[in-house]
């Protein structure tokens, strides 16, 4: 169980993994693109959005992205911390 006794199912991670990536897509981005722009590897880009690895900087990226908040995406991980 992770920091805020939330769970969640890996067909759900996996879920919110693909609408994470068929969002940013929508946007005209990709997590290659992402990568060249922020100096980030897109491999850390793909691991955060599945929630596999934990990255502060690229989950805001992501976030800002997608006009929203790492809190919002993966309340799992990040629950109500503030920055």
């Amino acid at each position: 169980m992770d920091q805020l006794g939330m769970q969640i199912s890996a067909t759900e991670r996996r879920t919110r993994h693909e609408k994470i990536k068929y969002e940013i897509r929508r946007r005209g981005l990709s997590f290659a693109k992402l990568s060249e722009r922020e100096g980030l590897h897109r491999s850390v880009f793909a691991a955060v959005s599945a929630a596999t690895k934990r990255s502060r900087r690229a989950a805001r990226l992501i976030a800002d992205v997608l006009d929203t908040t790492p809190e919002e995406l993966w309340p799992e991980i990040y629950g109500d911390q503030s920055d």
